[in-house]
């Protein structure tokens, strides 16, 4: 096998089972909740006030997100198990999750009297924050689609309380965003130390995630030991379907 070969099997496995995937969700789950237990407990949300432990949280997460990857990589190639559980979720639910995240993110802007803060306009900030909340709200139900449907009730209602707590705090935090998007955006463009500071107060708002994280690891903990070992080779990727312009066809 050349080096080449090797790095992608080492990225990407041509082989695994239900339980390496699972396992590798585990690991990433375990990465992030340490990550944000550090920002929860120290000053790692400062890039000027704790500059090692700031980035070492940062590496944590880029892991972490390498790991959840990976798991969705394995799983939805196994030939034995198809991912099929996000196409049986209505297609409607993602709108009402982008729509109530805006709607969640005005009200507690409103609620906490903290309209017209920041360098950004108030509907705006709502937009930004309601986005977040779609983004974070979509990954933990699609997390806990993944695996409730497999288990008894105690798991369900697990996953439906990670959903539901990272939801909250996706909907706090994507506000402390929102506020500060326009800043943030002149900022990446002008000055990146002012931009890592910036976004301080959003990192600390986030870390709270941590337990969340805790929960979904849980019912994937619970997942991984009626998983089966054996080992599969993945499906490969579905080609694109290619379009044909008659490029062929010949004139008379």
């Amino acid at each position: 096998m050349t080096d080449t070969g090797r790095w992608r099997t080492l990225v990407a496995p041509a082989q695994s089972s239900e339980r390496g995937a699972l396992a590798s969700f585990l690991v990433g789950f375990v990465l992030e909740a340490a990550s944000e237990v550090y920002q929860l407990t120290t000053d790692a949300g400062s890039a000027l006030g704790s500059p090692v432990g700031y980035y070492l949280s940062l590496a944590f997460t880029v892991l972490g997100f390498y790991f959840f990857w990976r798991g969705t990589f394995t799983w939805a190639r196994l030939p034995s198990h198809p991912d099929d559980s996000l196409a049986r979720r209505p297609a409607w639910v993602g709108g009402a999750l982008l729509v109530g995240g805006i709607v969640a993110v005005a009200l507690w802007n409103v609620a906490a009297r903290t309209v017209g803060h920041g360098n950004t306009p108030a509907p705006f900030a709502w937009i930004v924050g309601g986005v977040f909340a779609w983004a974070v709200g979509s990954f933990f139900l699609a997390l806990r689609d993944r695996i409730a449907a497999r288990h008894g009730s105690a798991v369900a209602l697990a996953g439906w309380a990670a959903f539901a707590g990272s939801l909250a705090i996706a909907v706090v935090s994507g506000l402390l965003l929102g506020q500060v998007f326009f800043g943030l955006v002149v900022d990446f463009f002008t000055n990146w130390a002012a931009l890592i500071e910036a976004l301080g107060p959003f990192v600390a708002a986030v870390s709270p995630l941590c337990v969340p994280f805790t929960l979904i690891a849980v019912v994937y903990a619970i997942g991984l030991r009626s998983a089966s070992s054996r080992t599969e080779t993945l499906r490969p990727r579905r080609p694109r379907p290619q379009s044909h312009t008659g490029s062929g066809a010949t004139g008379s």
